[in-house]
């Protein structure tokens, strides 16, 4: 399963680059992350994970759907597997921004390699190194879109921008 993920990513990634992502529409990021957190609504509740939402309002952006949902989805699993025990995801989201916190280890993660392909901090059981290299490499190929991560003791956060 590692390699067929691995393989399912690293075309994603070709894609990406390529421009083969190009119908842009009117998309709500803010709807797409309600309809995710249900589908991941099971693994938030066996991993004993707090969910905090604040949505003030609708981020609305002109963006390809396919890509907004790796976007969105990758930052949530994100969040998801890198978590510390403290088990609390925060989501906010207003026309401007969404921001996506997790508890995790009490340091900053260099920003310099957090992006880069294949980047792992310690052994992390299943996961490939690539989640956060897509995400980086759809956020270049739009100019509407900045993401920057800062750590607030003790939230990472993944802070996507217009």
């Amino acid at each position: 399963w590692r390699m067929v993920n691995l393989n399912k990513s690293l075309l994603k990634l070709s894609r990406i680059e390529n421009n083969q992502y190009k119908n842009n529409i009117e998309v709500n990021l803010t709807a797409l992350i309600k309809d995710l957190l249900e589908d991941y609504e099971s693994i938030l509740e066996v991993e004993e994970i707090k969910l905090e939402i604040n949505f003030e309002s609708d981020f609305i952006i002109n963006f390809n759907p396919d890509l907004a949902q790796i976007l969105i989805s990758n930052l949530i699993r994100n969040a998801i597997k890198h978590n510390s025990n403290e088990r609390i995801i925060k989501i906010e989201s207003n026309s401007n921004s969404i921001i996506i916190s997790n508890t995790g280890k009490n340091t900053t993660l260099d920003s310099n390699l957090i992006f880069n392909r294949f980047y792992k901090q310690g052994a992390s059981e299943g996961n490939n190194g690539l989640g956060l290299s897509i995400v980086d490499t759809i956020i270049k190929n739009q100019q509407n879109l900045k993401l920057n991560y800062q750590y607030k003791t003790p939230f990472h956060q993944f802070v996507l921008k217009k």
